[in-house]
């Protein structure tokens, strides 16, 4: 399945596109920091494990054949997330550059009151998040970020083309139209 601008001229932007895919968050007490909340850089942990998840359910990943590596990572520290919070990681792919990729996550918490940031509401996007986890109640946001991923060859050591059984799963997940490469 080949893309082509034309499919996504009309898209949306991406904070405006839905999360098709979240994984739980396990809080560890070696996670906490003295000042009792997950320490930030425990986070890259969360994402690794998030993308590690995401492309487990694409299931056409072959890791000895490519890979990936992270280039790039950006991280939005919103709120703390405490060892008693129950949390998940929303991933999403937004963008499917030639040999390169991009990520973006969303950690949400369970929310003890309505005033929660994300809830079913008209206020929100229709669809932001799964269903599925809109069911858990109100939702609190805590950190967002954004990756960029390269497709590696690691037996000729370079960076390789997204190849295209791996492109179609990402976008069959996804549902959505996602921004080709430029």
């Amino acid at each position: 399945m080949s893309t082509s601008s034309s499919d996504f001229e009309n898209r949306p932007e991406p904070a405006a596109l839905p999360y098709e895919f979240f994984s739980p968050v396990h809080l560890r007490w070696a996670d906490i920091d003295a000042l009792q909340h997950v320490n930030n850089a425990v986070y890259l942990s969360y994402f690794e494990q998030a993308r590690i998840d995401y492309f487990r359910a694409l299931g056409c990943w072959d890791w000895n054949k490519v890979g990936m590596i992270l280039a790039r990572t950006e991280v939005d520290y919103l709120r703390p997330l405490l060892i008693r919070d129950r949390a998940w990681v929303l991933t999403r792919t937004v963008h499917l550059g030639s040999k390169s990729f991009t990520m973006e996550y969303l950690i949400v918490r369970k929310a003890s009151d309505w005033s929660a940031d994300l809830r079913p509401c008209e206020r929100n996007t229709p669809g932001m998040v799964p269903e599925e986890l809109m069911e858990q109640g109100p939702l609190q946001s805590i950190t967002k970020a954004r990756s960029v991923l390269v497709a590696f060859d690691f037996e000729s050591n370079q960076s390789v083309p997204v190849p295209e059984a791996y492109r179609d799963a990402i976008l069959r997940k996804e549902a959505r139209p996602i921004a080709p490469a430029q």
